[in-house]
């Protein structure tokens, strides 16, 4: 009677905790990667840059426009393309799209400028995925240059685009 109390009461409870361990630690599989790092790797492959709580990629020498244009050069498009697909592929489907120009014309003809060119960019993403709802656009005119406008290689690095994606 003694050595059942005693294999009910102390032994069965520890070789069940003991397999139970044993079939689950053959079963696991490794974690998932860590969501927020993977985003974060690939934001940083793309050239995206941390500015506090959002990243940010400045499209000028990638997705630059020629004077008065919305439309952006070609290898714009291969570049827009390109970035869309990685960005979806790690689960990032919302940002925003600021518009740029440079200081040659009236402020409120590039203030309309730089936001049909963050349209064009937002319509352009969308052709590759991107819900047009998810995608925010700005238009900042030349009142944000990059470069000084007191060259045409200047001008040229200000008719431009930048993308953000918000951490947040």
């Amino acid at each position: 009677m003694r050595r059942r109390q005693l294999w009910t009461s102390r032994i069965a409870p520890a070789i069940l905790s003991i397999a139970l361990v044993l079939s689950l630690g053959a079963c696991a599989t490794p974690p998932p990667p860590d969501r927020a790092a993977v985003q974060q790797q690939a934001l940083r492959k793309l050239g995206f840059v941390e500015a506090g709580t959002d990243w940010n990629l400045n499209l000028a020498g990638r997705v630059l426009f020629d004077v008065d244009e919305t439309t952006p050069k070609a290898e714009g498009a291969a570049a827009l393309a390109d970035i869309a697909k990685v960005l979806l592929s790690v689960g990032i489907d919302h940002l925003t799209v600021e518009g740029h120009a440079d200081n040659s014309g009236s402020p409120e003809h590039n203030h309309s400028l730089s936001e049909r060119r963050a349209n064009v960019v937002a319509t352009t993403l969308s052709s590759y995925g991107f819900a047009l709802a998810n995608i925010k656009c700005r238009g900042y005119g030349a009142s944000r240059p990059f470069a000084s406008n007191d060259t045409a290689a200047g001008r040229a690095q200000n008719r431009r685009a930048v993308l953000i994606v918000s951490s947040h």
